[in-house]
């Protein structure tokens, strides 16, 4: 799927206005789908920055689904701890983008 991934974000970015956000979502737990597809995008558009997910949604409403250094969201612990915290949920990951100002 990281072809399509990547097609769908290229697509998506021509699409978000100066100071606008692009949300990268996946039902995957995948690293290659996730943090490495997100790195990919911003290696090759500078023009987009990195908003974690403790930035958007803060640290404590964060703390069971967000990688260890609150860059992303994960709902799939690959550390061994559950999954989603005590929520229990399915492998999801999401990273936020910002595009500069025009």
């Amino acid at each position: 799927m990281a072809t399509a991934q990547a097609a769908l974000l290229e697509a998506s970015a021509r699409l978000v206005a100066p100071r606008g956000r692009l949300v990268y979502a996946t039902c995957s737990f995948l690293p290659s789908e996730g943090e490495r597809q997100t790195e990919a995008f911003f290696a090759g558009h500078p023009e987009f920055s990195l908003v974690t997910v403790r930035d958007v949604l803060g640290r404590a409403r964060t703390e069971p689904f967000a990688t260890a250094d609150g860059k992303y969201l994960r709902t799939w612990r690959l550390d061994g701890a559950p999954d989603g915290g005590d929520a229990g949920m399915d492998g999801f990951f999401a990273s936020v983008a910002r595009r500069a100002s025009a």
